[in-house]
Order: structure tokens, then C-alpha cells, then sequence
């Protein structure tokens, strides 16, 4: 696993470099070793930073089977955190209800909602959740702070008013038009497909590095097969890069364009409606 594919992995998981040190239980320096920029690249068989290179290190294999089975687990929308309560199987309406019985409605504004990392967050108690169809969601897990009461029945209400904070989040969101993008043709360029929607304004570029597609796939792909496969799913994608930019401030790096990078967690609510690249030993492929 490259350094790149352990932050893409990092991304998707919604993980902090102290979080992923924490739970895999090394030092955060080691981590950062991981993560630092400058391993050899695969396709060009050279360092892509020299200068930042040194020091880097590659992740051990226990490791590296940690965080694919956790994105695995994460992308199915099951509990995956080691030091987490798993919350897959509350009925998220039965939540809400509870909450309008107790007349807490109030207070469920107290949690922080961040949908890009599709996270709840009050003073170190964290919810997890996952986006399911027609805009619906479905609680993940729940992670709490070191001096956090036990108590069983206020767990439950910690839980439901979260609950019941994104769901008014939500329906906030929804309330407001969603914008289409309308995404031109893809071009392969620095690692990365890039697609523009040159009738907004600022100019929208959405982009999927190889490596996002790496991580998502499980298997090296070039840049080429990361070209075809977005020409592939070019549909499924606007759709994607328009609901993404709806959740989440997009990047202001580029002058005069706002860039939208897709990472390999939104690809993964997208699942059953990506057509996969073809195997290179599919004699189909190898004649295209």
C-alpha cells in the first residue's frame, strides 16, 4: 500500500492521523511516516517528490489489512471502529419519535452535523452514519469520551437526539434546490480525470485521482483504465459530483474554479450503479 492509498483510506474512513495512530496502535509520527508523500509511483517507476521523500516508510501488513477490512465494513455502512458501540441496527425513525414524545426537539440542535464525513459531534461524543437511498440514512456507530457516563438509558437519549439532528439537517438540505451539474468530458491529467461545468460560476472541477479509484477498486489501476472508467459511469458521476457539492463546500485552490475531489468513500455510496473497468485479462479489454 502506497502513501497515497493509506490517505486515500484515512479520507474514506473519516480518520485523523491521531485517530489512525490510536486505533492501530502505533505512534502518530509513524503514521505521518506512512502518509508523507514521496513513495515510488508505480507508473512513472521514479519518486514523484524527491524532496519529501525521505523518511517515508511502508506500511507493515497488519496494518495495511486493518484499514481495508475497516473500509470494507465502512463501505457496507457496518460498525468497523475498535473503540467504538455499533448503532446499525436503531430504527432511525423509532429515534426521532422518541425524541418528539419527550419534547427534546430543542436540544437536538446541540450536535454538529458534518455531512462530508457523514459525522455527529458534541463536546467529543461522535455518531457515525451512512447515506442510504431517497435520502435517507442509517446510524453506523457511536464513539464516546474517556470521562463518559455508562448509563444505558442516557445513552439512548445521546443517540436518539443526534439521530434526530441529522435527520433536521437533512431535511434542511433538501428544502433547498439541489444544483445539477453539468459535467463536460473527462480529461487524464497529474495523476488525476478531471470533468469542468463551465455554466456555473465559479466553474465547478469535479476530479477523481487514480488513487481514490485505487482504494475503491482494491487493485492498481493506471491512469488510462481511471480515464475509461469515468467515461464509463459519466452519468453516474455528475450525479455524484452534484449531490457531493450540495453537501460540501467545495475547494477554492484553483483561481477562478472551485474544485470538487471525489475520494473513494463517495464512490462506495455509488456502488450498485458503477460499471467496473474490465479485467486486463479480459480479452474483450485487451482488444479495446
Amino acid at each position: 500500500m502506497q502513501s497515497a492509498e493509506v490517505r486515500a483510506h484515512l479520507n474514506a474512513l473519516a480518520l485523523t492521523p491521531i485517530d489512525a495512530a490510536r486505533l492501530l496502535g502505533v505512534g502518530l509520527r509513524t503514521v505521518r511516516r506512512w502518509t508523507q508523500p514521496g513513495r515510488l509511483d508505480e507508473d512513472a517507476g521514479k519518486p514523484t517528490d524527491e524532496g519529501e521523500g525521505a523518511g517515508t516508510e511502508r506500511i507493515p501488513g497488519p496494518a495495511e489489512q486493518a484499514l481495508r477490512a475497516w473500509l470494507k465494513l465502512h463501505r457496507l455502512g457496518r460498525h468497523w471502529r475498535p473503540d467504538g458501540l455499533p448503532l446499525h441496527h436503531i430504527d432511525t425513525a423509532a429515534a426521532n419519535e422518541r425524541v418528539r414524545a419527550r419534547g427534546d426537539r430543542e436540544r437536538a440542535t446541540t450536535w454538529d452535523i458534518d455531512l462530508a464525513d457523514r459525522l455527529a459531534v458534541m463536546k467529543g461524543h461522535r455518531v457515525s452514519f451512512v447515506w442510504q437511498a431517497a435520502g435517507r440514512f442509517a446510524l453506523q456507530s457511536y464513539c464516546w469520551p474517556a470521562a463518559a457516563s455508562a448509563d444505558a438509558a442516557a445513552l439512548t437519549v445521546l443517540i436518539d437526539e443526534a439521530c434526530a439532528c441529522i435527520a433536521r439537517r437533512l431535511a434542511g438540505e433538501r428544502e433547498a434546490p439541489l444544483l445539477r451539474l453539468v459535467l463536460g468530458e473527462p480529461v487524464l491529467m497529474d495523476g488525476l480525470v478531471e470533468m469542468r461545468d463551465v455554466s456555473v460560476n465559479p466553474i465547478v472541477v469535479c476530479r477523481l485521482p487514480v488513487m481514490a479509484l485505487r482504494a475503491f477498486l482494491e487493485r492498481d489501476v493506471s491512469g488510462a483504465e481511471t480515464l475509461a472508467f469515468v467515461q464509463r459511469n459519466h452519468a453516474a458521476l455528475a450525479e455524484l459530483a452534484s449531490e457531493t457539492h450540495a453537501r460540501r463546500a467545495a475547494d477554492p485552490s484553483l483561481m477562478g474554479e472551485r474544485a470538487l475531489d471525489i475520494n473513494a468513500g463517495d464512490l462506495g455510496l455509488i456502488r450498485g450503479e458503477l460499471l467496473r473497468q474490465p479485467s486486463a485479462r479480459d480479452p474483450q479489454a485487451r482488444a479495446a
